[in-house]
């Protein structure tokens, strides 16, 4: 649909004439001549590029436009048919035909003849059958391609539904037409009908001058409006190539330009109010619907750069108001935002530069793009990918005398672009219309997306001088939503317990239940519970006590456990200081923490000698101690409170060195207690495999002891072989497992029949988990109970969970928060952000960690005050990136700095990682972006090989990423590795990857043909693109080509080789190598395989 703004409507007859005065009073070009011949001329640039685009898909409707006319009454057909005919013949663009001479187009007039009117009876059907009926034949009418170089681009049909009942639909190609000129057929049909019915003949003036005389014209002003080429490039210098709104589906590799409508009405209050602002501020109503439509695609996008389409009538001379053709052309809103300025003041830099461009419209469109040689990408249109359009009139009605006609809406479920705004004032009111894309949008997202229109207008008639950021686009409904409602139950915990005094009641309680198992020894409730009594007392006795830190450094062994329940009975916080970190990172630790007791073992002692640190060795007598200078009296746990810190886990640091997280015994009782509500699997035994310095540890170690279950702790060979993982599994009855799901995958494929019988309850968290694991599970332990976790370690290990379901989705949520537990999606301003929509996580409740040890001002820049609480409540700013869905699950979209920019677009790299995941012969993989040589970003996937496949085929891997990404996010690059480096906590290094050898520069010399078809391929190449060498690598399109320039290769080749290549071969095969291939392939296809490989066999 194509329509006009504000300033150039001409729907009326009214509006068409005052603007034809003010035209006649300021015609900057001399009057359009007539042409002084009948043979073929050049399409106007508008055309042009209509055309090129049909070629590379002659099969596609997206430019067929389509209008229907409801008539009541006694219809004249006859009459109508023959006004029909005659606007055909008056106005010769409706009878061209459009064909390549010499490669180049050309539009072809043919002789004055009768149009066909195609008939469609549908009387003798009862009417809820007409209707299905009209509506099926209808949509298969306007979506019929229109074969340009064989007949006219037009078509009509007339539906009788009764005798006094009829529906005409026509049908015409753009190339042909614009709104403007359906509002001129319209009228002329109606002059003719009146006419024609009373036995008269036309009285229509004569036309001025043809379309085809204004292509010619056209052509010949190429050099004047060149000048204005200067203002457009200036202004889009840099402009991103995509606006980056969040969609329901990824978008795919090629538009299919499958759409749909969503219509909306503004109340008539609403409605003046913004006239009335567009009024005082000397706008105009389009100015101000174009500062609110971007102000929604920056909140809704985060996007602070990106151009919206707006189409201006293109009729600047007199001559052409009364003509049917092609005129509108496309200009580009440049929205540079910055969310701190008023609305006020962003609509007066609209409006300067809506004016700017008005003065510089008469450059086409596609003369812009070939000048800014805009690289063509399927999977979006160029430049800019929403559009908005404003029109103060419907299209020009059909009135026929003694005839009621009623305008039909007709949906061509086309879409050209991600999203199109088409705003209309009616009686009034301003009436809405959301044209989107089917491939990326549900109807319940454009439906959300209006209300938010809606809520944002009248915010900003309210208050224009609010910021741009502050304006509200949720209802109240939906922030409540978003604030309360999705958040975690609010549970009144009555424990008042701690964890470790929970833990001793179980001692009592089930006294002789195995509580422990590592290796071949056992300890049981009683025993567990009497060890670490006995540790924590010898803790106080060497003046450990509340306020305390201990440092654990032990190997998975009984004793481990032992002590870090002794820790904590003694009133002290532990710090994890595992034995396999490098000795640089366990001495930051220590000295970080100021620790002032360190439990080890004889073993691992020399470790720490150096720091001077008091030690207990596990394994000597329970009274000795290693200390050069040790005085401290005895302590008493007396006066531990929950407030006291429990543990603190470092974690990495930015800065390169790793930060302490202090995480009280209140939210540790917290997350664990919530873990019991959630979780309603019977506990049987837990398989302990993380590391007792990473957070999921404390989640397996304190709720299996809480819940009398058996902990299970694999020895370190045990660790590396997930076969004899899956054997304890099986030979302890472990109920409960939680992993990484990588990890987790490599259990499962790698375990016999029987090994897993005994699971219940299977978590995995750490890192995102793929939906082709969840897939994985629910095929190989379909009766096995799936979680996905999410939580960071400065909230206390978990946050929300996520229940795999028979649901399929193609990203696997983080679920809901739990209990206790507020989860907010927030923009920069720490503003609610709309369902669907990105926002970074942030989290408040009962679950926060204390704040990073020795680090002030990195705890005040995360852990901040809650502006959704009450005083005191905090909020930790996690730095992931998530949305809501529509269902108040949350879906997990990776860190804020994994965001990267390729080519001018933003890539969320975890989103390339799930496609590789997806090929077979991937077993982990990791995407970077790292600058070549020459200071280029370009993607390089590392990635580790299924021990099931010998080699890997990149190219192969490449064809299967080209299926489902758009080529931006396509690696270039691929590095296979027998295993990704990994951090202490299991997780992929990503700074140790950053580290391997930089990309390779791609060579820069010329690669010559290697047969006589590359060597006729590089001479036309060399011709059309005016080089001297070129490279059989070298993209066309990088080396200066263009869409008439492919046009004119293609014709070339069907000369020289006597085969038709289809136009999107040549884009889709861009380098001589690709398109020779292309080319055999059809050769063969034609002449057989033999006869083509004896012909590349000879010299060239």
């Amino acid at each position: 649909m194509t329509a006009l703004n504000t300033e150039n409507n001409l729907s009326s007859k009214q509006n068409r004439s005052r603007l034809i005065a003010r035209l006649g009073q300021n015609n900057p070009i001399d009057t359009i001549p007539k042409r002084d011949t009948e043979e073929p001329v050049p399409l106007s640039y508008s055309q042009e590029r209509l055309w090129i685009m049909s070629r590379l898909d002659p099969d596609s409707p997206i430019y067929n436009v389509a209008g229907g006319i409801h008539f009541a009454g006694p219809l004249n057909v006859a009459a109508l048919e023959q006004s029909l005919t005659e606007v055909v013949n008056r106005h010769q663009v409706l009878r061209s035909r459009f064909v390549a001479i010499d490669s180049l187009p050309r539009q072809q007039v043919l002789p004055e003849a009768e149009l066909p009117l195609e008939c469609l009876d549908l009387s003798a059907n009862d009417d809820s059958e007409k209707t299905l009926s009209l509506d099926e034949y209808v949509q298969i009418f306007i979506r019929k391609p229109f074969r340009l170089d064989k007949r006219p681009p037009l078509r009509a049909l007339l539906a009788t539904l009764a005798e006094q009942r009829h529906s005409l639909i026509l049908t015409l190609h753009h190339m042909v037409s614009d709104r403007w000129s359906v509002g001129v057929l319209m009228q002329e049909v109606a002059a003719l009908y009146e006419a024609f019915c009373n036995g008269r003949p036309s009285s229509l003036p004569t036309l001025p001058i043809q379309y085809a005389d204004y292509c010619v014209w056209q052509r010949k002003q190429q050099t004047q409006w060149q000048s204005q080429l200067g203002y457009w490039q200036q202004k889009l210098i840099g402009a991103p190539p995509l606006l980056e709104l969040p969609t329901d589906r990824p978008r795919p590799p090629a538009q299919s330009y499958r759409g749909d409508e969503f219509h909306f009405e503004l109340s008539f209050d609403l409605s003046q109010k913004l006239k009335q602002l567009a009024k005082q501020h000397n706008a105009t109503l389009f100015m101000v619907m174009a500062a609110a439509y971007s102000t929604l695609l920056f909140r809704y996008s985060g996007n602070t750069d990106f151009c919206i389409g707006y189409p201006v009538a293109g009729r600047n001379r007199t001559q052409t108001a009364s003509l049917i053709g092609f005129f509108v052309n496309t200009l580009v809103l440049r929205c540079q935002i910055d969310g701190n300025i008023s609305f006020d003041k962003w609509l007066e830099h609209l409006r300067e530069q809506a004016l700017q461009d008005q003065n510089h419209q008469e450059l086409a469109f596609g003369q812009l793009l070939e000048a800014l040689s805009t690289p063509r990408n399927a999977s979006h249109a160029p430049l800019f990918q929403v559009m908005l359009t404003m029109q103060n009139a419907p299209t020009g009605t059909l009135n026929l005398s003694g005839v009621e006609t009623t305008a039909i809406a007709i949906n061509s479920h086309i879409a050209q672009y991600d999203l199109a705004l088409l705003l209309e004032e009616t009686a009034g009111k301003i009436h809405g219309v959301f044209e989107y894309s089917a491939d990326l949008f549900d109807s319940s997202t454009i439906s959300r997306m209006s209300k938010h229109l809606q809520k944002l207008l009248s915010e900003i008639v309210a208050n224009p001088l609010e910021s741009l950021s502050r304006l509200s686009i949720l209802t109240e409904v939906e922030r409540k939503q978003l604030i309360m409602d999705w958040s975690g139950r609010d549970i009144d915990v009555a424990e008042k317990s701690l964890i470790h005094q929970i833990f001793a009641d179980r001692g009592f309680q089930y006294p002789d239940k195995p509580a422990l198992v590592c290796g071949d020894r056992t300890l049981s409730y009683r025993e567990l519970n009497q060890l670490s009594e006995d540790r924590a007392l010898l803790l106080n006795k060497w003046g450990v006590g509340p306020g305390s830190k201990v440092g654990v450094s032990l190997e998975r062994s009984v004793d481990l456990i032992v002590t870090l329940l002794a820790v904590l009975k003694s009133g002290a916080a532990y710090v994890p200081l595992d034995p396999e970190y490098p000795e640089e990172r366990l001495s930051f630790m220590l000295t970080d923490a100021s620790i002032d007791m360190l439990v080890t073992h004889t073993d691992l002692a020399s470790k720490f000698c150096h720091n001077g640190l008091a030690m207990i060795l596990v394994d000597q007598g329970p009274d000795k101690i290693i200390s050069l200078k040790f005085d401290r009296a005895p302590t008493s746990r007396s006066l531990l409170s929950a407030d006291h810190t429990a543990y603190i886990i470092y974690t990495s640091g930015s800065t390169g060195f790793p930060k302490g997280v202090e995480v009280s015994h209140h939210s540790l009782l917290h997350s664990t207690l919530a873990r019991s509500r959630y979780y309603h699997e019977p506990f049987g035994g837990f398989l302990l495999l993380s590391s007792f310095a990473f957070d999921s540890s404390v989640a397996g170690i304190f709720w299996t002891l809480i819940e009398g279950g058996c902990l299970c702790l694999p020895q370190r060979d045990e660790l590396t072989n997930p076969q004899a993982l899956a054997r304890l599994i099986k030979r302890h009855a472990i109920t409960h497992l939680l992993a990484l799901p990588s990890f987790y995958t490599t259990i499962i494929e790698s375990a016999v029949t029987g090994d897993l019988a005994s699971l219940q309850t299977v978590i995995v968290a750490g890192e995102a988990c793929s939906s082709e694991i969840a897939a994985k599970h629910r095929r190989l332990l379909p009766t096995v109970n799936f979680y996905n976790e999410y939580g960071p370690t400065e909230n206390t290990v978990w946050s929300s969970v996520y229940c795999l379901d028979d649901n399929t989705t193609p990203i696997l949520p983080i679920g809901k928060p739990i209990d206790n537990v507020r989860i907010y999606v927030l923009d920069p301003q720490l503003e609610p952000v709309p369902v669907n929509v990105a926002g970074e996580l942030c989290i408040g409740g009962q679950g926060l960690a204390q704040g990073y040890l020795n680090r002030p001002e990195l705890t005040a820049e995360k852990f901040i005050p809650n502006p959704f609480a009450g005083k005191g409540q905090r909020l930790y700013r996690t730095g992931d990136l998530a949305r809501f869905r529509t269902n108040g699950e949350l879906e997990f979209l990776g860190r804020v700095d994994h965001q990267v920019k390729i080519r001018g677009y933003r890539v969320e790299l975890g989103e390339i990682e799930e496609r590789l995941l997806q090929y077979p012969a991937v077993r982990e993989v990791a995407v970077l972006a790292k600058d070549d040589a020459q200071g280029n970003k370009g993607l390089v996937a590392y990635l580790a090989l299924q021990p099931s496949f010998e080699t890997p085929d990149n190219t192969a891997l490449q064809m299967h990423l080209k299926q489902t990404l758009p080529d931006y996010m396509v690696p270039a690059h691929y590095v296979w590795l027998d295993a990704l480096p990994l951090t202490p906590n299991g997780k992929c290094d990503r700074r140790a990857l950053s580290l391997l050898k930089e990309i390779e520069p791609s060579p820069q010399s010329c690669k010559l043909p290697g047969n006589w078809i590359e060597e006729n391929l590089a001479d036309i190449w060399k011709e059309i693109l005016n080089l001297e060498t070129i490279s059989v690598d070298g993209n066309f399109f990088d080396l200066g080509g263009h869409s008439l320039a492919a046009i004119q290769v293609s014709s070339r080749i069907q000369q020289l080789f006597n085969i038709d290549v289809p136009l999107e071969v040549l884009f889709e095969s861009a380098t001589i190598e690709s398109l020779a291939t292309a080319i055999i392939t059809l050769l063969e296809e034609q002449h057989g395989k033999d006869i083509i490989g004896d012909l590349l066999s000879e010299p060239g």
